[in-house]
């Protein structure tokens, strides 16, 4: 590959964590170059996150040549060539160069090869075929830097043919246009997500959700959101699932709270505008969601529904009790959306919610049989009525106020 210009300096690129295993992938016969985000990323001056390495050594050679340095090696998927190395606290994705011998849309059947030409022809789009030597020094096989220049998500060679590799490309290329592209979409490459949509219902949920679940974390994702709902995409992945403007609306709104408030996004808190009255139990198998996250998105729509009224404190105090400042501040910033609501309104709940601590009801059963008052159906509702008086007063009964509430209620 002939080199074309030289990075920036960089604080990853000159760390010793990272210098240690590039010299080691170098000690042996073969060659090795960073590759794909991390050399982009440092093109467009943002933050690296992820690092990428990609080498001629086989992975057997790769994971002999880091244990010799003492460098941590983890076997990701050897038949791959993908070895993850560990050196401190940074992480290195290490991958043997290849060439796809066999597709089928999901998975592809890869063989090595010492060819950086045929390496980069396998890769999704040109600004991810990138390589950079250690010493800065890069190579654009496939002339994506005027691509990244322009802020074009495009295909590397045939559009259709590289969907084809791997049908998951249709999201990634959305979810990159929300990153990084400017004006309208490459036309070719729309087109072709479009007439190859169909190839998306034989990928797994966990494929789908990674990648929506990214595209949702954009600085704005309602552009390409609309333009996937326009293009047939969601008709694609989901049955009968339409995307509002309604939903694009309140979504607008919640992105313009979460920078005026310098939150950070959070996909399932965006995602929870957007499939409001959907079948959540179906949405949560498609996209094979943790426990946790439907969990999480149950609450938030399930206490949407009800409407609550955050002005009256008691109802903020419940929901706080219940479900904590996490939860809270979701919902704060949701009906905010939904409602309009006054903004210092709204940062007053946001200032609440990460301010609160969670407390604990000081009296338990036990403290009511000891006052004689039988186990059974009543005491459990005496004790569940003094928990709603001592929410309604903000939590400031102790223990001995609560007390004397049961004495003055049920024993006088």
């Amino acid at each position: 590959m002939k080199p074309i210009g030289t990075l920036l300096p960089q604080d990853w690129l000159i760390a010793p964590e990272t210098r240690k295993v590039m010299h080691a992938l170098k000690s042996g016969t073969g060659d090795a170059k960073f590759v794909g985000g991390c050399v982009r990323d440092a093109l467009l001056a943002k933050p690296v996150h992820d690092i990428d390495i990609a080498t001629t050594e086989l992975p057997e050679t790769v994971i002999q040549l880091l244990t010799q340095a003492q460098i941590m090696s983890v076997p990701l998927g050897v038949a791959y060539g993908s070895v993850l190395a560990v050196q401190g606290d940074m992480y290195f994705h290490i991958t043997t160069l290849r060439t796809d011998l066999e597709t089928d849309g999901r998975r592809a059947k890869v063989g090595f090869t010492h060819n950086w030409y045929e390496d980069a022809q396998r890769r999704d789009f040109t600004m991810n075929a990138l390589y950079a030597d250690l010493d800065g020094t890069f190579y654009d096989p496939c002339h994506g830097l005027d691509d990244i220049k322009a802020g074009r998500v495009k295909f590397i060679g045939d559009s259709v043919a590289r969907i084809r590799e791997d049908y998951l490309r249709i999201l990634r290329f959305f979810r990159f246009h929300s990153f990084y592209g400017r004006g309208s979409p490459d036309l070719k490459a729309l087109k072709a997500c479009r007439s190859e949509r169909t190839g998306l219902q034989g990928l797994s949920g966990e494929r789908i959700w990674n990648e929506l679940s990214r595209l949702l974390m954009a600085k704005n994702p309602v552009p390409c959101l609309r333009l996937m709902g326009s293009h047939g995409i969601w008709s694609a992945l989901f049955e009968n699932f339409v995307l509002s403007n309604q939903s694009f609306e309140n979504l607008n709104r919640l992105m313009q709270l979460e920078i005026k408030l310098l939150l950070s996004s959070h996909p399932l808190r965006r995602l929870a505008l957007l499939i409001e009255g959907e079948d959540l139990s179906y949405l949560a198998q498609r996209l094979r969601w943790s426990k946790r996250e439907k969990n999480h998105l149950e609450l938030l729509l399930e206490t949407l529904k009800t409407k609550p009224n955050f002005n009256i404190s008691k109802q903020r105090n419940r929901v706080l009790y219940e479900n904590g400042g996490a939860i809270f501040e979701d919902l704060s910033l949701l009906l905010a959306a939904k409602k309009q609501e006054d903004f210092e309104i709204t940062q007053s709940y946001v200032m609440q919610a990460q301010s609160w601590s969670p407390v604990t009801f000081p009296v338990k059963g036990q403290d009511l049989i000891q006052m004689e008052i039988l186990p059974g159906p009543n005491l459990g509702e005496i004790l569940k009525a003094v928990e709603e008086w001592w929410i309604d007063n903000d939590f400031k009964p102790n223990r001995e106020d609560c007390l004397a509430r049961v004495r003055a209620l049920y024993l006088s």
